[in-house]
């Protein structure tokens, strides 16, 4: 049970099958890491705001600059999921079980997603606005164009107020 409990409201989209191509390569660092063995595969959440957790607080994979926190979505403990390059409203939930399954989701289900406040760090409001500007309004892109994809990254990198901090949160 997670202690001191801020939800936050989220949407569950499809995604390209990435999730399942990295939790099978990475099973055995995630397992040692986390104690997890992560089923092959995420649920992709997309959130209408944006989602700052703290680096600090995370279990990370190193080899692969892997980051997870302990959350629960729709009261299932599971593992929230960020890569380098994920913008804020973005996160992916691992299991040990196939979570669409567990909870009986489909694409544009509502979940709620509860972290330990410890995790979540507050943003500030020209970070928020500079979230707003770029992610405000793309929904599902994310996930449904590689291309935006792609670029997403790219932004995060150079500009990391965009997405998620790959340091930890000052």
């Amino acid at each position: 049970m997670i202690e001191n409990r801020p939800s936050i409201l989220g949407t569950v989209v499809s995604g390209r099958g990435m999730g399942r191509k990295e939790m099978t390569r990475l099973s055995g660092s995630i397992e040692e890491a986390t104690g997890v063995k992560p089923f092959p595969g995420s649920l992709n959440v997309v959130f209408r705001q944006p989602l700052l957790l703290r680096v600090e607080r995370t279990t990370t994979v190193s080899a692969c600059r892997r980051y997870f926190w302990w959350a629960e979505i729709n009261g299932l403990r599971c593992l929230a999921y960020r890569f380098p390059g994920c913008p804020l409203h973005v996160v992916e939930f691992v299991s040990d079980m196939r979570i669409r399954d567990a909870l009986s989701l489909k694409d544009n289900d509502p979940v709620t997603v509860v972290m330990d406040q410890s995790t979540v760090a507050d943003i500030s409001s020209i970070r928020w606005i500079a979230w707003a500007s770029l992610w405000k309004f793309d929904g599902q892109l994310f996930y449904t164009s590689d291309r935006y994809c792609r670029q997403t990254r790219r932004i995060v990198r150079r500009l990391p107020w965009f997405g998620q901090a790959l340091q930890p949160t000052p």
